[in-house]
Formats: structure tokens, sequence, C-alpha cells
């Protein structure tokens, strides 16, 4: 159960190996997510693995890093090339291919409880055989995750933004992250020319984007 990259990615494997496959998720059309949407190469490897040609879909190139504090900034070559590509995109792409192993795709169907046997969805109760549970950030009843070590009190924004020939050309090949209390945020170019901004901090904490604004 669960859409994103680790169900996803589980479906196209177990496919692939001749399992039977249901894979439920509960969005009914792609969206957007909190991410900084910024692949390493260790990422792209495993993508690769899966069958995804990133050129196809169209991702950006990353090949140098830009490091901003306060009025300080430090710019140094990548040892790899990174790729920026958006959830969106890379969520759907994951599907299709797990589609095109065999696997059984439901969107738009929620899992609403986990017994010890069964397991109630939208579309009534299922015995499976066995259950991989891939639900990111959400909880399901029955299945609640231990949260006792897990820290708190942190924020995440991400936003889209469609720049300026000059802004974009300024940001081309490179990913910029800014460092601020508390927190960090990171803006780099993905598909299509757009740019993604994604921050995360402790609540509160925001950067002087009068600093740091002109940059980025």
């Amino acid at each position: 159960m669960g859409g994103g990259l680790a169900g996803a990615a589980a479906a196209v494997l177990l496919a692939r190996d001749g399992r039977p496959v249901r894979l439920f998720e509960r969005e009914r059309e792609p969206v957007d997510k909190v991410c900084g949407e910024f692949l390493s190469i260790e990422a792209q490897r495993h993508l690769a693995r899966l069958g995804l040609d990133l050129d196809h879909l169209g991702a950006s190139a990353i090949t140098t890093l830009r490091l901003i504090s306060g009025r300080r900034t430090i710019e140094t070559t990548l040892p790899f090339v990174a790729r920026g590509l958006t959830r969106r995109r890379l969520d759907s792409a994951l599907l299709e291919a797990a589609a095109a192993a065999g696997a059984r795709i439901e969107r738009g169907v929620g899992v609403r409880s986990i017994g010890t046997e069964r397991v109630e969805t939208a579309y009534g109760e299922l015995a499976p055989d066995t259950l991989l549970i891939a639900s990111g950030k959400h909880e399901v009843r029955g299945a609640a995750r231990d949260t006792t070590t897990c820290e708190t009190g942190y924020v995440g924004f991400k936003s889209h933004f469609r720049l300026t020939s000059r802004a974009r050309a300024d940001l081309a090949d490179r990913v910029d992250v800014m460092l601020f209390e508390d927190g960090y945020a990171g803006m780099q170019l993905v598909e299509d020319g757009l740019a993604n901004l994604c921050r995360s901090s402790r609540s509160g904490g925001w950067p002087n984007w009068e600093e740091v604004g002109s940059r980025s």
C-alpha cells in the first residue's frame, strides 16, 4: 500500500519477480510533495535500475553547489552530476513503471485500518498473503509507528517558481543552499524551467530573505 517512492519502487521489483502486486494509492492524481527534489548519484543509480530515464523525464542537471550563510558565499563543483525532478513527475513515472511490470495500481483508494489478518479499504476488506506498508507521513489505524524517539518541532516548506530568464540563467547547473539559524533552505531548477525552493527548520526559524534573496 502507498504509491510514493518506497511503495512504487517495491511494486516494480516484486512485479518483475513475477509476484502478484496490488498497490493502493490514496491520491487520485499525482500531487506535489514537500521535498528538495534533488537526486544524488546514489538515487539516480536506484532509479536507473528501476528503469527510469531521467533525461526522458526532463530532469535538470546540477554540477555546482553554492553555499550561502549571511553575506558569505562559497561555491564548489559537485563530485557528480546531480539531477532535479519534481516529486509529482517522479512518483508518477515510478507508478507507470510498476504498472508496466505487471502491478495492479489502484488510485483513489485509501486503507482505513489494518488488522491481524485483514485490511479494510474503501473497496471493502482484503486478506493479502503479504502486506507491505509504505504510507509515508500518513498513519494507518492498526499499524501505528513508534514515535517516542522522533524529534519534533520541525517545519517544512516548498514552492515552485517561474523565474525571469536572468534569474533562471543564474541558477542553471547549480543548487543554492542557504543556511540560517535553526534551519536551511535550498533552491534549484527542476524540469520545464521551474525552480524549487524548499526549506526545513525548527518552528519559528526563518531566514533573512533580505540578505539571501538576491543571491537565490
